[in-house]
């Protein structure tokens, strides 16, 4: 998650400056070298996270992922309880670090103005 926070808004640019022959090129595939690599379900449960972020409440701060905009995801995939239990683990425990996470470069940012 780290790693998506900090280099993830700018994959695209590294993919483009990656296929240069020249040392931004070489840069940049150091970068994409660091990427981590994912099972399936790893990525399953990343790409579900994010679409489950756009359910989080706006307002003062990063809200959490709401626990039922988590079963509403876990029915659309056909989960069994079992399987919706693991998931909404998970995902609760990626939203905590992402929250917490937003939570400290916010701080830092307010604080560097």
């Amino acid at each position: 998650m780290t790693w998506q926070l900090d280099m993830g808004d700018s994959y695209n640019e590294l993919v483009q400056l990656a296929a240069q022959d020249s040392s931004s090129g070489f840069a940049a595939r150091a970068q994409l070298a660091e990427a981590p690599s994912l099972t399936g379900y790893e990525a399953f449960v990343w790409d579900a996270f994010f679409m489950l972020s756009s359910e989080r409440a706006s307002g003062f701060g990063t809200g959490s992922v709401p626990f039922t905009a988590m079963l509403e995801y876990a029915s659309f995939a056909e989960m069994s309880r079992q399987e919706t239990e693991q998931f909404v683990n998970v995902i609760r425990a990626l939203d905590v670090h992402f929250v917490a996470e937003r939570a400290r470069r916010d701080e830092k940012a307010s604080r560097d103005k």
